[in-house]
């Protein structure tokens, strides 16, 4: 029975082998990132990725593709207004997250260079942050100096000059647009990504700060 059971699920996956394709294989990729903000001054940090791609290619070419990344950001926002935060004029963000991404493209074969593959693809990304340590710049009578937070997903209670300074926390989960381009060769494939996200990480304060990275990544699928 157990046979025959094998036996028909290879007779009815025959089929979409000849006219679709499955490639899953290993990403890595470096760029920079940015929080964007609207009060704040925003300044392009690091980023890195790495992780395992699963993607599916239909006999139209037409690709659908996921995965599961994990990313770091080094990030940093500059003259915090006053207004919105006394005596604090810079935080820089160290974070680790985990990712997500749902996208779908196509694949153009090239005429010129029929081993090259020019694909364009878009979709969504889902973000969730794991853990991350953080630094606040306090300043008092025209003297500054950085601080340490522990954790900058929770709220942390910070001594400084005596004084307890209470940091706000970033949510933890982002989603947003993720805009992929590149050009594969062979198992190979070389990408421009451009990630927006939609969701107001500031959980405390008015002002709206939103996350932003471009960067080049190089994946390498085991199936061809």
């Amino acid at each position: 029975m157990k046979k025959t059971i094998i036996v028909i699920l290879f007779s009815l996956a025959m089929p979409l082998t000849s006219f679709a394709q499955i490639n899953y294989g290993v990403v890595v990729a470096a760029g920079t990132s940015k929080m964007v903000t609207a009060n704040f001054q925003d300044n392009w940090g690091e980023f890195y990725s790495g992780g395992l791609s699963l993607s599916y290619t239909d006999k139209n070419n037409f690709i659908y593709e996921t995965g599961l990344y994990f990313d770091y950001r080094d990030l940093k926002i500059d003259h915090y207004s006053s207004e919105l935060s006394p005596n604090v004029d810079g935080i820089l963000y160290h974070i680790n997250a985990v990712k997500i991404p749902f996208i779908f493209g196509t694949k153009i074969d090239n005429g010129l260079f029929s081993k090259i593959n020019l694909i364009i693809q878009g979709g969504m990304f889902f973000s969730y942050g794991l853990n991350g340590k953080g630094k606040i710049y306090y300043y008092s009578d025209l003297h500054g100096d950085w601080y340490n937070v522990n954790n900058v997903f929770k709220t942390n209670n910070t001594i400084i000059n005596s004084t307890s300074y209470e940091y706000s926390p970033l949510k933890r989960f982002d989603t947003g647009i993720l805009l992929k381009a590149g050009l594969k060769y062979q198992q190979f494939y070389f990408s421009l990504n451009s990630e927006t996200g939609l969701v107001n990480l500031n959980s405390y304060y008015d002002s709206k700060i939103r996350s932003s990275s471009l960067y080049l990544s190089i994946a390498y699928n085991f199936t061809k």
